[in-house]
């Protein structure tokens, strides 16, 4: 994601410290697309430099996952 503010960073940082390494299901359009569920989780990594004079942030949220 590209030029993201602050509050979506806090947020999004905020979710990858308390969830750790741990598995999560993601579907991205559970309605249309029942089967596309995803077991994933993030990476070691949060990746969120500064961009804009450090007005805004770009972020990498890198996902590691699998599909049966």
């Amino acid at each position: 994601m590209n030029d993201v503010d602050i509050a979506c960073h806090d947020v999004l940082q905020a979710w990858w410290e308390a969830s750790g390494l741990n598995n999560f299901f993601f579907g991205w359009d559970t309605n249309e697309h029942p089967t596309e569920v995803y077991l994933m989780r993030p990476a070691k990594s949060f990746n969120n430099p500064l961009t804009s004079q450090g007005l805004l942030r770009d972020l990498f949220l890198d996902l590691v996952g699998r599909k049966e």
